[in-house]
């Protein structure tokens, strides 16, 4: 299992593709923060033989109105190909959002998620 591929440089993604074994690869191509350091797009992990491709649509981290929120933004600025882009918030978890203009959006103020 190989989680984070989106990190990996080339060679890392290279002994994968050789291993002799069964992969499970999980990536996600809009978390690629290491290119400074050779990270590769993690469009190049598609190259790897697949059996499937699954979309993961669940987040355990945070609850609903931040996973309805996220889905809705990228829809409005991602659209086109992400026009169907949708994640389930956890529904054990509560998260509070909370517009306060002049603040950073993501900023972390009493408990609360500012947008």
């Amino acid at each position: 299992m190989l989680d984070e591929a989106h990190d990996c440089t080339a060679a890392q993604i290279s002994i994968v593709e050789r291993a002799g074994c069964a992969k499970l690869v999980v990536y996600d191509p809009h978390q690629c923060i290491y290119q400074f350091r050779g990270a590769r797009d993690a469009r190049t992990l598609e190259r790897l033989p697949a059996v499937a491709h699954r979309p993961l649509t669940q987040t355990w981290r945070y609850g609903a109105p931040l996973s309805d929120a996220a889905s809705a933004l990228v829809q409005h600025y991602k659209g086109g190909r992400y026009s169907d882009f949708s994640i389930r918030g956890n529904p054990h978890t509560t998260t509070t959002l909370r517009v306060e203009p002049g603040r950073a959006a993501g900023a972390y103020s009493g408990g609360q998620i500012v947008v």
